[in-house]
C-alpha cells in the first residue's frame, strides 16, 4: 500500500504517534515558546496546513533509501530544484508539499521523531501561520538560533546517516553541510531517488511543458550565434573544453528564447553543454517542443528553426547548429565527455552536486559562471529595452492607482485581490507584456506589515480610507522586467503612520548614499 495513503488512513483513524496531529490540530510535544500560535487557547490560523501525515510516509522510506541494506536518521528537503532555482514550478515545490510553507526560501528537515524549518525574516509570519504544530520553526538571524548541522549534531547520535538529493543541493553548500556534519561523526549520504518524490504520488502537478519561442534579435541585442562565441572565447582563455551551464535563466539568455516552465520567469526546464565543437541543449520532451507552432505574436519561428537544427534535434553537416537531446540524458553525457574529453571541463559554483560529483577532480573547473558575468553587462539594445519597458509599465501602474484612489475616496468596494487582478489586467494590455514578473504583494492595513504577503481569500481585506496600502508588483516584457514598490494612503495619514513612513524613507536614502568597500558581497 502507498505510505502516504497509509498513514493518511492511520490519521483518520486517530491513531496517535509522535509527530501526529491531535484532533484540534496541535501536538502535545511543541514547544509554545518556539511557536506561540500553538500555546493552548490560541486561535488555529485558516492558512495553516497539516502535513504531519506526509512527514510519517517520507519517515517509512528511511529503513533502506540508497538500497545498501542501512537506515537514514534525517532527510534535507531543500527549497530549490535541479537547477538551485530560487522560484520553482509547481512540480517542483517538494518543500512546499512536505511542509505546508509555501514561501520562496526555506529548508526542511526531517528527524525520526522531529521536523524542523529554517527561513529567513522575510517569512517569519507566513511560515508561523502556515506550519503545523509538529512543527519547529527555526527562525534563521534570530539569538540563539543555530544552522542545521549544528541543530542535527546535537539531536543525533554520533554514526548517525543524514540523506539528501545530490540533484537538489549545490556543490558548495553540500561539501560544507559534508564538512560540517562530520565534526559531529554524522554522514551526508546521497539519496538518488528524493523520497518526497516517492512520497508525492497524488496531487501533484504536471511536469511543465509550455512552447519554447525565440526571442528576436529586436530585443536580444546579439544572436544566440555569437553569445555561444563568446562563450567559447571565454573557455579558450580558461583553456577548457567545455561548459555545462545549468542554471535557467542563464540558458533562456544563451539561446534567445523565452518559456513559462516556471511561473513569472520566462525559461524552461533544461541543461546545455558547449565545447569546442559542438552545442547541446537538454529538453524535456524535446520532439514535441522543437516543433510547436510559436505561441508569440513576436516570433514566426519554430524553434527547431531558431536553433538551426532539423525536426528531430540532428546536426546534419551544419555549422551554429544545437543538437537537442532529451533532458534525462544530460548526467549520462557529462560522464561521456569526461571519459572521452580527458581536459578540464568547466562548472558553475551553483551546479549541483550530483554533477559536482560526477567530473574527477583533475578535470573539474568551477567558478562562477561565465554566462552570468556575460548576462550581467546589457548591451545596447537591452539597456534602451529596459528603459522602456519601465517607461510602459510606469503608464500602466499610474493608470491604475489613479482608478484605484478615485473609487477608494468614493466609497466603492476595493480589496487586495481586486487590486491586484486590475493591475494585472491594466499591465496586459501593453506593449510586450507577458504577465506578471511576480505574484502581487497587495496589502491593506496591517497585511502590509507582512513581508512577501500574498493575498489569498483568507487573508483578503478592503482597502479603505483608513488603512495604508503596499503595493509590490511588476510585470515580465519582451525587453525588460520591472519590480516597484509603492506605500499609499487614501486618507489622512495619523501623525505616528507618518513618522513611520518618513523613518522608513530616511534609512532608504541613507542606504542610497552609503559606500561600500570594493569587494562586498551582493554589490
Amino acid at each position: 500500500m502507498d505510505p502516504y495513503k497509509l498513514w493518511t488512513l492511520l490519521c483518520v483513524l486517530g491513531f496517535s504517534r509522535t509527530g501526529l496531529i491531535s484532533v484540534n490540530g496541535r501536538t502535545t510535544r511543541v514547544d509554545s515558546d518556539n511557536r506561540p500560535s500553538c500555546a493552548d487557547g490560541q486561535p488555529i490560523p485558516k492558512t495553516r496546513i497539516i502535513t504531519a501525515d506526509r512527514v510519517m510516509a517520507l519517515r517509512i522510506w528511511f529503513r533502506n533509501p540508497v538500497g545498501d541494506g542501512k537506515r537514514i536518521d534525517a532527510y534535507i528537503v531543500p527549497s530549490e530544484d535541479a537547477h538551485q532555482s530560487e522560484y520553482v514550478a509547481a512540480y517542483d515545490k517538494r518543500r512546499a508539499f512536505i511542509s505546508g510553507f509555501k514561501g520562496s526560501r526555506g529548508t526542511a528537515v526531517v528527524t525520526t521523531s522531529k521536523a524542523a524549518l529554517w527561513t529567513d525574516g522575510r517569512y517569519f509570519l507566513e511560515a508561523e501561520s502556515s506550519l503545523d504544530c509538529s512543527w519547529i520553526l527555526q527562525r534563521m538571524g534570530n539569538p540563539g538560533v543555530v544552522d542545521i548541522p549544528e541543530w542535527l549534531g546535537k539531536e543525533l547520535p554520533s554514526g548517525s546517516r543524514v540523506g539528501a538529493s545530490p540533484m537538489l543541493m549545490s556543490a558548495m553548500k553540500w561539501k560544507k553541510m559534508s564538512i560540517q556534519l562530520a565534526r559531529y561523526n554524522i554522514t551526508l549520504i546521497e539519496v538518488l531517488q528524493d523520497l518526497v518524490d516517492l512520497v508525492w504520488t497524488t496531487t501533484r502537478p504536471e511536469k511543465p511543458n509550455s512552447v519554447i519561442n525565440a526571442l528576436p534579435l529586436k530585443f536580444a541585442g546579439k544572436s544566440w550565434q555569437d553569445k555561444v562565441q563568446d562563450l567559447r572565447n571565454e573557455m579558450v582563455k580558461q583553456n577548457v573544453a567545455a561548459f555545462i551551464v545549468t542554471s535557467l535563466d542563464e540558458i533562456a539568455w544563451l539561446f534567445n528564447f523565452r518559456a513559462k516552465d516556471v511561473p513569472f520567469n520566462p525559461v524552461a526546464i533544461a541543461y546545455a553543454i558547449v565545447d569546442r565543437q559542438k552545442i547541446r541543449l537538454y529538453l524535456n520532451n524535446p520532439s514535441d517542443k522543437l516543433n510547436f507552432d510559436p505561441t508569440d505574436s513576436e516570433t514566426n519561428k519554430k524553434l527547431y528553426e531558431h536553433l538551426n537544427t532539423n525536426r528531430r534535434g540532428r546536426c546534419l553537416r551544419k555549422d551554429d547548429c544545437v543538437e537537442v537531446l532529451n533532458y534525462n540524458a544530460i548526467l549520462k553525457d557529462i560522464k561521456e565527455l569526461v571519459y572521452n574529453l580527458h581536459r578540464k571541463i568547466w562548472i558553475p559554483e551553483t551546479c549541483s552536486y550530483a554533477i559536482y560529483d560526477l567530473i574527477p577532480e583533475d578535470q573539474r573547473f568551477m567558478t562562477v559562471s561565465p554566462v552570468a558575468m556575460m548576462k550581467s553587462v546589457k548591451n545596447e539594445v537591452e539597456r534602451k529595452g529596459m528603459e522602456n519597458a519601465h517607461i510602459r509599465d510606469a503608464v500602466a501602474l499610474i493608470d491604475f492607482i489613479e482608478k484605484l484612489e478615485k473609487e477608494v475616496k468614493a466609497g466603492e468596494m476595493w480589496t487586495e485581490i481586486s487590486a491586484a487582478k486590475e493591475l494585472s489586467k491594466t499591465r496586459s494590455k501593453q506593449k510586450y507584456n507577458r504577465g506578471l514578473s511576480f505574484d502581487s504583494i497587495s496589502g491593506s492595513g496591517p497585511n502590509g506589515a507582512i513581508i512577501h504577503y500574498r493575498p489569498t481569500n483568507v487573508t483578503n481585506r478592503e482597502i479603505t480610507t483608513k488603512d495604508i496600502y503596499l503595493l509590490d508588483s511588476g510585470g515580465q516584457y519582451l525587453d525588460g522586467t520591472t519590480d516597484v514598490t509603492r506605500t499609499f494612503h487614501f486618507g489622512e495619514p495619523t501623525r505616528y503612520e507618518r513618522e513611520c513612513y518618513t523613518r522608513v524613507l530616511m534609512g532608504a536614502i541613507d542606504l542610497a548614499e552609503q559606500k561600500f568597500i570594493a569587494g562586498t558581497p551582493g554589490m
